[in-house]
């Protein structure tokens, strides 16, 4: 399964190093939905922490 349009928001942004209260402010949610999307965009990925995240987004961009 791919990306949700929102699980891709807050990745990119998780990405760009910006903390979760950040994202929340930028996309309007709460911080506890940024968090759980997170989670469901790591499982997805299958990554567990969000170092892993960023370097499995990373090779993604590279190959598209």
């Amino acid at each position: 399964r791919g990306l949700t349009e929102r699980e891709s928001q807050v990745c990119t942004y998780a990405a760009l190093g910006e903390t979760n209260k950040l994202i929340s402010y930028r996309l309007g949610i709460s911080q506890s939905t940024v968090s759980s999307t997170l989670r469901s965009a790591m499982r997805k990925l299958g990554v567990q922490n969000r170092a892993q995240l960023v370097e499995r987004l990373r090779a993604f961009r590279a190959i598209a």
